[in-house]
């Protein structure tokens, strides 16, 4: 028999779970949508335990509609909506139960008292990230201002598809590189964390877990998180990458001068 492989998207309205073959032919797929909320005006949030047993239902329901034995689902990996963030705290579980999501504009209060700090087109030069609301980085300083008291209870900063992979069962907490670029706080001339906007907002790079690239194998499904995915104990747990540089890669832009156009909920 084949292998196959598993791919979730862990996206800003709904997981997605679909299970393919070497050559790409699809062989089962299931979806589960999940909501918003919106505690106040700007501020756009996701239940953390949602997002965790959507991906393990979609999981789930994938591999039994294919109809493939789960012992030739060799690995599964995983991508997310971009820019979106928590705050782990002492407990492992995130400050409030939220993921801040890349919706949320919170954070216009700060971006004038940001500039000061940092030319934009230095962070631009940097990071390739403009300044605006949508990025980590300009949340994150809103945390520090507005309400430093959580901020201060934060262990970690962490992203949805490295913590949800994390609930999957891999060794330990990291963070994908590329599709942590849309944190704002990459360096992506050297991809790694920058030192120069972390320092010129303050924020410690303590906080960050270590970067992985794609394809990095990052541990294996165990025996209590088979019995909630399907899968079989020790599938392995890989990393992904952002959902839009899937995206592309799945529209075929792999060459210089090739480019796709995706609107998502962003353009809804």
């Amino acid at each position: 028999m084949p292998d196959y492989l598993m791919a979730i998207d862990v996206g800003t309205t709904g997981a997605n779970a679909m299970i393919f073959d070497p050559d790409g032919r699809q062989y089962g797929n299931a979806y589960r949508e999940y909501v918003s909320h919106y505690p106040f005006e700007h501020h756009v949030e996701q239940d953390a335990e949602t997002l965790v047993t959507s991906a393990f239902d979609v999981c789930r329901e994938a591999a039994e509609r294919s109809g493939i034995d789960p012992q030739n689902i060799k690995a599964v990996s995983m991508t997310s909506h971009r820019a979106t963030f928590g705050l782990l705290g002492a407990d492992n579980r995130l400050i409030n139960g939220r993921f801040i999501v890349w919706q949320d504009n919170r954070a216009h209060s700060v971006l004038d008292a940001m500039a000061a700090k940092m030319p934009p087109a230095d962070l631009y030069r940097i990071t390739g990230m403009p300044l605006t609301p949508t990025y980590s980085l300009e949340k994150i300083v809103w945390f520090r201002r507005f309400q430093p008291d959580i901020f201060a209870k934060a262990k970690k900063i962490v992203f949805p598809a490295d913590y949800v992979l994390w609930r999957f069962g891999t060794d330990d907490l990291t963070t994908e590189v590329t599709n942590a670029c849309c944190s704002g706080m990459i360096d992506v001339h050297r991809l790694d964390w920058s030192n120069e906007v972390l320092a010129a907002f303050e924020v410690d790079r303590s906080l960050f877990t270590p970067l992985v690239f794609p394809g990095t194998v990052l541990g294996k499904i165990n025996g209590k998180i088979a019995h909630f995915t399907g899968l079989k104990e020790g599938t392995l747990l890989v990393s992904a990458t952002g959902d839009q540089q899937c995206a592309a890669i799945g529209a075929g832009v792999i060459d210089e001068g090739l480019a796709s156009l995706t609107l998502g909920t962003a353009g809804l």
